[in-house]
């Protein structure tokens, strides 16, 4: 039933998993493990399935005649499947002897009720599938009804799950933009950033010359090689102190009248 909501109602847009025509293309496959069971299994699922495939990214390509290039996640941003819509599984208990019928039946309503009925509804109230099972029959104004009410909780699922992925995706989007910046700056190299400063601080000192003697070797920390300011600004106002004690000062000049 999931595999066939999915697939038939064309959910995902399977011409954008093309990379080749005719030749290579992405195959992509949603593997459900059910960790607990409380009831109505479907839904849940149907849920799980629809929320992996819009979190899903997959690699960017670049193909140049016919080599194919995969990037990964440093070099380009990962794409986003295209999903057309979002089917929402809606399963309904039927009790005949009662003549009662149950929204998201429980394990304990399962086990009692005498047939179920699922229906999937996207977020634009078109049913893309419906599954019966169970002898127990159903008359037009009921899966009228049943129908109404799928569209209308299928619309309040997909509004949260649409929620829920916009607070996940804007901080994973964040991280993905700093991996990309920390490797544009390895692979520019450590020692032209360094060899940057050194020059521009050695090109103050030549230029102040008789205040500052200072070594540049000094100031650079030995274990990441960069620039230590606090070094610099020490070193300074020792070499000011002691210069100020060599230079002589000179009285001021009289005014001539």
């Amino acid at each position: 039933m999931l595999e066939r909501i999915l697939r038939e109602s064309r959910a995902v847009d399977t011409e954008a998993l093309c990379i080749v025509a005719e030749d290579k293309v992405w195959s992509i496959r949603c593997d459900i493990h059910v960790i607990d069971h409380g009831g109505n299994l479907l839904d849940c699922a149907s849920i799980a399935a629809i929320c992996a495939l819009h979190h899903f990214r997959r690699p960017e390509v670049t193909i140049d005649g016919d080599t194919v290039t995969i990037h990964s996640i440093k070099e380009k941003e990962p794409v986003p499947l295209s999903i057309h819509h979002t089917p929402i599984c809606v399963t309904f208990g039927l009790f005949e002897q009662i003549n009662r019928i149950v929204v998201d039946p429980t394990v304990k309503e399962e086990v009692v009720m005498d047939g179920k009925i699922t229906f999937a509804v996207n977020e634009f109230s078109e049913l893309c599938a419906i599954q019966k099972i169970g002898g127990v029959a159903s008359g037009l104004d009921i899966i009228l009804n049943c129908t109404q009410i799928s569209a209308l909780k299928a619309a309040e699922i997909v509004a949260i799950i649409k929620t829920e992925l916009q607070k996940i995706q804007q901080p994973l989007a964040f991280a993905q933009s700093v991996i990309r910046k920390t490797n544009i700056k390895q692979n520019l190299g450590s020692s032209t950033t360094t060899q940057l400063s050194i020059d521009t601080v050695e090109k103050k000192q030549t230029e102040d010359e008789p205040l500052i003697t200072t070594n540049i070797n000094n100031l650079l920390n030995p274990k990441s090689k960069k620039i230590d300011n606090k070094r610099i600004k020490s070193e300074m106002n020792n070499n000011n102190h002691n210069n100020n004690t060599q230079i002589p000062t000179s009285k001021p000049a009289k005014r001539v009248k």
